[in-house]
């Protein structure tokens, strides 16, 4: 059986030096790598000694505390990944390398995730293609409909992209039927371990830090993502604006 291991790899160069404050926390690469050192081996063991065990010769008490024990270390190191995905976006820019290809735009948007998500795209950008890195923009369109849905207590939660040209830029609204954001929250969402005080609860606990990741990998792209607009209890707008590279006649 092949060992489980919840947590990323991690070396010298995934993370960059500057100081970051939570709190009263000053978060630095020391701080995290010591993090990753003194958690990622005893809970690697964990989850590698409750996989071995053998449920089958358990009574069924032991083999509910035997499943609520996998659960537990996977959810433990899949929120610590995403704590250090987050921060590594965070200070990331500029130094991802890229591989864009010329992508057309409705079928990229179509095949972004299993979440219903409604598309508008205006007639004109239907048969445009656009050149960027599919993989990671997929993942950082995708990390936007997910905290779209996850904060989302409406009981038919809905998110609709709408696509369109502005100038030189490619412009994509996110709107949700959330509860919305208040103003003072906007830029604060995209900040990592910060979640709306209003959203969060047991249901949705975590790192906040899907829009941390969706703006590192959209800035690194020479784009950005803001809140377009929001008001309480009528959802949000996420707008994505991207650089349309210029074509020249040879």
């Amino acid at each position: 059986m092949p060992k489980f291991n919840p947590f990323i790899e991690l070396s010298e160069d995934v993370l960059i030096p500057p100081l970051h404050v939570f709190g009263a926390v000053i978060i630095t690469n020391d701080l995290i790598n010591g993090l990753c050192h003194e958690l990622r081996t005893p809970l690697t063991s964990l989850c590698n000694a409750s996989y071995l065990i053998d449920g089958k010769d358990l009574d069924k008490k032991s083999q509910k505390y035997l499943k609520i024990l996998e659960k537990s270390a996977q959810e433990v190191g899949h929120k610590f990944n995403r704590f250090i995905d987050g921060y590594r976006w965070q200070n990331e820019e500029g130094k991802i390398l890229f591989n864009p290809i010329p992508v057309n735009l409705k079928e990229f948007l179509e095949s972004l995730t299993s979440q219903k998500v409604q598309i508008k795209i205006h007639p004109e950008l239907m048969a445009e293609e656009f050149t960027f890195d599919p993989q990671y923009l997929g993942k950082a369109f995708e990390e936007i409909i997910n905290n779209g849905y996850f904060f989302n207590r409406s009981k038919k939660k809905t998110v609709t992209i709408d696509a369109f040209q502005e100038d030189e830029h490619l412009c994509l609204d996110f709107t949700d039927n959330g509860k919305g954001i208040a103003p003072n929250e906007w830029e604060k969402i995209f900040h990592l371990v910060y979640v709306c005080g209003q959203s969060r609860n047991s249901a949705t606990s975590g790192f906040g830090a899907g829009l941390t990741i969706a703006r590192g990998i959209i800035k690194s792209m020479g784009g950005m993502v803001r809140v377009q607009e929001s008001t309480i209890g009528n959802g949000s707008t996420f707008r994505v604006t991207l650089p349309i590279e210029k074509k020249t006649d040879v």
